[in-house]
């Protein structure tokens, strides 16, 4: 049973099963030797061939193949492709600068990401608000830094949430302006309470993504080749 990358990568297999992980086969990229790919034992018994793949890095985004013997025929091997997609994702902070124009002036900074992300700010009932966005992007880093201003007036719950569709991940941090009485937005800067709520910066999403940063693992499925 044979794992490999279908793009132009050379030696393209990433995982070989002979009579058991076959590591020093010379058609094994380096890259994935040693402990970064697997498949359960107790699971191939059933004929689940899944790979799991450890220590995600950006450039193991791709198509992997997975060929298998038909064990129960004269036929040739069977085969079966899924798409693996990578990004790396932050937790966003909020920061105030300070009152500005009759409101308190906040600003979100999303952190690395990358490919790049959408940010948006929601008030307490879900709303989109209107806010200026700036981008930097790092290349030698691959990393889209957005920052967004916004200048809240009132009191209540604001959360900037900041979206990857690449992988379908998305992250929010929260800031809370409480209601004192007599206090308007402009005034009340000193006694702001602001907290950040992590939907998760570390996350396994569904087949065929993953979510990267500090990732350890995704499982690839490939079963019923058996």
């Amino acid at each position: 049973m044979e794992w490999s990358r279908t793009e132009n990568l050379k030696p393209q297999y990433v995982y070989i099963r002979r009579n058991g992980y076959a590591e020093g086969d010379p058609n094994l990229n380096e890259r994935y030797r040693g402990q970064r790919c697997s498949v359960s034992e107790k699971k191939l018994a059933g004929g689940d061939l899944s790979l799991e793949l450890r220590g995600l890095h950006l450039s193991d985004e791709g198509t992997y193949q997975c060929n298998a013997p038909n064990l129960h025929t004269d036929l040739h091997s069977r085969s079966c492709s899924t798409n693996l997609h990578v990004g790396n994702v932050s937790q966003p902070e909020i920061y105030s600068a300070g009152p500005k124009d009759g409101g308190l002036s906040l600003t979100c900074d999303s952190g690395c990401w990358y490919p790049r992300p959408e940010m948006s700010w929601l008030d307490s009932e879900g709303t989109v608000l209107d806010a200026e966005a700036s981008v930097t992007y790092t290349p030698s880093e691959h990393c889209y830094a957005v920052q967004s201003n916004l200048t809240a007036r009132g009191t209540g719950r604001l959360t900037c949430r900041v979206h990857l569709a690449h992988i379908n991940h998305t992250t929010e941090a929260h800031h809370d302006i409480p209601l004192i009485p007599g206090l308007n937005a402009g005034h009340i800067t000193a006694i702001v309470i602001g907290s950040l709520c992590a939907v998760g910066a570390l996350i396994l999403l569904a087949y065929g993504s993953v979510a990267v940063g500090k990732i350890i693992r995704k499982r690839m499925c490939c079963q019923d080749l058996l």
